[in-house]
């Protein structure tokens, strides 16, 4: 079953529109149609069996049918990393995720290569929780790793 990323306030009503990147996924790369199931995961340890009800070019609605909680792992996992280059970056963070992480903390090391500067750090925090996004809807988890 296809699996999408809702941000926890959106999905908290039976009916709710997909993001506007997943629903471009959905609809043109699966080319999922009106009446078919789809898993909404909130990051949050929420899986919603839902049925997507109507979309158009750019928007997918679904409705939901089942809403099943799965409580976090415990103990909860913490991962300290300094920051890496943008692939090894990428790759750790993946890795985390798969192993049921729950807290990621960015450490600028003394010897670390890479710097962030104060006007870079929302964006890249952004993209950090966009790749944790899609590595928790590709391996299976249902809580996303707070960075």
């Amino acid at each position: 079953m296809h699996r999408f990323y809702v941000p926890p306030l959106d999905c908290q009503k039976d009916e709710f529109e997909l993001r506007a990147q997943d629903a471009r996924h959905a609809l043109n790369v699966l080319r999922l149609v009106d009446g078919n199931e789809v898993e909404v995961l909130n990051g949050r340890g929420d899986v919603l069996r839902a049925r997507i009800l109507a979309s158009s070019r750019r928007c997918v609605t679904v409705k939901v049918e089942s809403r099943i909680h799965r409580p976090a792992d415990k103990p909860a996992l913490g991962l300290a990393l300094p920051l890496l280059k943008p692939k090894a970056m990428d790759w750790s963070l993946q890795k985390a995720t798969e192993l049921g992480v729950s807290h990621i903390w960015l450490i600028d090391a003394e010897r670390s290569v890479v710097r962030w500067s104060i006007k870079d750090h929302a964006s890249k925090l952004d993209k950090l929780n966009t790749l944790l996004i899609e590595s928790m809807k590709q391996c299976g988890a249902v809580w996303k790793p707070q960075v």
